[in-house]
């Protein structure tokens, strides 16, 4: 009867629906049954899965993200000494922090590197699925975890050249498969007694190491404590005291400790820096989004873990059929499933690894960017123009490689303003913070401006505590130019500990203990580098060394300068005295010509032209200033005698059709008129200083 009444009641419940209603019933039926197969149950798949993850991930950090990897090491410091570790324990996640900076320094070799984040990655996979018993078709979902963190850590974007950011990144990695250690250990002790001796013990020894991620691991144990089967009363009650653990061993560290920790980072000390959520939470957008989900997509699975803990137990008192009550056909249909199974699986894989390259943080000024950083090192001009040439619009930082790669080539004059400069920045991100940390005090070094170069690394190591193998070559390259071979000594020591640098380090020791270093490299350079090939030196390397310097020094201002700061959004520009600057070199000349178009300062110009013209008796004048000159003349009514200069003329006839077209974009009104006339303007005056004043620099440069 009662079978009777269900079929009926089912029959009257699903009436004849229209088309529409029958194909999204046969679709969900479709899908019920796709869902329903077992498309990962084979073990030779997840063996499969594994090593295509991790090759997957050794492809995209060894090739993809080589120079982000080269970056992050070359941004952070870990020397081999007991200091350095004694100094990362007096803090909460100090431990955890010791041990990614370990690993971040094997970064120095993408191929290297790449290999230790792809087991990083695959053993996150593997923890995911073993504490989860993500088993079957579920065996997927752990791929998640792995892929979200690959995103966030990409997300650092220009924030990567601040090192403390990216370090707490890469700690998250680390720090998750840690918690989730943790949790499977404290499975495995089958007695209450066991599992709340071990929990109690690595939770309070544990915290000071590692931080919010001792709370993650706490909460996992709770979790396995919460899906055993027991009676509601003993659940509550073991919830109540593993969350009391929870909050008393934290407060037990600070009422005791309280130097190590402030009471506001009491539960996520180890997870991100205390400056950088006070200044600058806004920037942790991706991160936050990716912690929210992961924590999100953990309680989804801890749910799952507990529903499928109840079938597998109720489907135990069922009744198993016997082998056979199944026909030929039946297995043989099985056997061809189970064949094509794994295609499907493969699938799903191959779409996880494209919205990972999808979602991956990928602009393109940010890989030229990171590609720019050890043609910068070893003073490769032609590869630095190479890479900057390869952005269609470069933002500041490439163009102030540009700038630089032609001034210490010489050829600034001619070629400053011949590309153009995008006046957005690319990333959410301060303008002036952007500039300054993509390589701003080894670019000052570069420039010639010893004295800023040295005063913004000491900066960064010292208030934005950005300890950092970068920063300390720069304070090794200022000191050695300035004649201080007693703190040049200081910072190489420094970098002698470390495992990649050290050969830089006694590099540069070497020739501090060579005769070459007995007399001062100015005094060597004033002789016409009489010197440079002294015959006393012990090695090639300390002349190499020698002659790095002199070509340093050469590029350096007379010592009588007055050193100021112009540009808001770069320290770059120093406002030199005009008559002191103007003996140096013509290139030196030129450069002081262009900072002063840089910031828009037409008065220092016009003076400085005048001398600049007169002292060097040139028949020719570089394109960018003859341009920079006539349109002053031309805009402020001063006077100018053109006529000695070659093409000179020519130059004022095409400005004078340059403000024509101009006049006629501002008073057309028509937007595709405009825009027309704005593509005329590109295509015959996008390579002057005019249009770069006009249109590209938009008085924010």
């Amino acid at each position: 009867m009662t079978s009777k009444k269900k079929s009926s009641k089912t029959s009257q419940k699903t009436p004849e629906s229209p088309k529409q209603g029958r194909h999204f019933g046969r679709f969900l039926f479709s899908l019920k049954r796709l869902l329903s197969q077992n498309f990962f149950v084979t073990p030779l798949f997840q063996k499969q899965a594994s090593f295509l993850l991790f090759c997957f991930f050794y492809y995209f950090w060894a090739f993809r993200y080589r120079d982000f990897l080269y970056v992050a090491q070359n941004y952070d410091l870990f020397p081999l000494d007991k200091s350095f570790l004694i100094e990362s324990l007096t803090r909460v996640g100090g431990l955890l922090l010791w041990l990614t900076s370990f690993f971040i320094q094997f970064f120095y070799y993408p191929l290297i590197g790449g290999a230790i984040l792809a087991f990083f990655f695959l053993l996150l996979q593997r923890l995911s699925a073993l504490f989860f018993r993500l088993n079957g078709r579920l065996y997927f979902l752990s791929l998640i975890p792995s892929i979200l963190i690959a995103i966030m850590i990409t997300q650092i974007g220009y924030y990567l050249f601040d090192s403390n950011t990216g370090l707490y990144r890469f700690s998250f990695l680390i720090g998750l498969i840690l918690a989730l250690s943790i949790g499977e250990l404290y499975s495995r002790f089958q007695s209450l007694k066991g599992r709340s001796l071990f929990g109690s013990v690595a939770y309070l020894l544990f915290y000071p190491a590692l931080g919010f991620f001792a709370i993650l691991a706490v909460c996992f144990c709770i979790m396995k404590e919460m899906a055993l089967p027991h009676s509601s009363v003993k659940k509550i009650l073991r919830f109540e005291i593993g969350l009391l653990i929870l909050i008393v061993v934290p407060l037990f560290w600070f009422r005791f400790y309280s130097t190590m920790i402030p009471f506001s980072f009491l539960f996520i000390a180890g997870l991100v820096e205390q400056t950088v959520v006070e200044q600058d939470f806004i920037s942790y957008t991706y991160f936050w989004t990716i912690i929210s989900l992961l924590f999100i997509l953990y309680l989804t699975f801890f749910f799952v873990f507990v529903y499928s803990t109840k079938s597998t137990l109720n489907s135990q008192s069922a009744t198993i059929p016997s082998s056979s009550s199944i026909s030929p056909s039946e297995s043989q249909s099985k056997t061809l499933t189970l064949r094509t199974q794994p295609w499907t699986s493969f699938a799903i894989l191959l779409l996880f690894f494209v919205l990972t390259l999808l979602f991956s943080f990928h602009d393109r000024n940010f890989f030229i960017a990171l590609s720019m950083a050890q043609p910068l090192e070893n003073g490769n001009w032609n590869e630095l123009l190479r890479l900057e040439k390869e952005s269609q619009i470069p933002f500041r930082p490439l163009v102030l490689m540009r700038l630089l790669s032609y001034y210490r080539k010489g050829e600034i004059g001619e070629r400053l303003f011949e590309r153009s400069i995008s006046s957005q920045t690319p990333y959410r991100l301060k303008k002036k913070d952007l500039d300054f940390r993509i390589y701003g005090d080894r670019i000052l070094y570069y420039y010639g401006f010893n004295n800023m170069a040295m005063r913004g690394a000491m900066n960064n190591y010292v208030v934005c505590k950005n300890r950092s193998i970068w920063t300390l070559k720069t304070l090794t390259l200022t000191s050695l130019v300035n004649n201080e071979p007693d703190i040049a000594r200081r910072y190489l020591r420094i970098l002698q500990k470390t495992i990649f640098h050290r050969k830089w380090a006694n590099r540069y020791l070497n020739y501090l203990d060579s005769p070459l270093n007995q007399q001062s490299t100015f005094n060597v350079f004033q002789n016409n580098n009489e010197q440079s090939s002294n015959k006393q030196a012990k090695s090639q390397s300390a002349e190499q060394v020698h002659h790095e310097l002199l070509e340093s020094r050469r590029f350096l201002p007379p010592e009588d300068f007055l050193e100021k700061e112009l540009l808001q959004y770069y320290l770059i520009a120093c406002d030199f005295l005009t008559q002191n600057y103007s003996q140096g070199s013509i290139n030196q000349q030129e450069m002081q010509l262009a900072f002063f178009l840089m910031v828009h300062f037409p008065e220092d110009f016009w003076t400085s032209v005048q001398t600049y013209l007169k002292r060097n008796q040139l028949t020719v004048i570089p394109k960018a200033i003859l341009e920079a000159l006539i349109m002053i003349s031309e805009v402020n009514q001063r006077p100018f005698d053109f006529a000695p200069y070659q093409g000179a003329e020519e130059k004022l006839k095409q400005f004078h059709d340059y403000a024509e077209t101009i006049t006629r974009f501002s008073n057309e009104r028509n937007p595709r008129q405009k825009n027309k006339i704005k593509q005329e303007l590109i295509a015959k005056y996008s390579d002057t200083f005019w249009y770069y004043v006009a249109f590209v620099n938009q008085n924010e440069f």
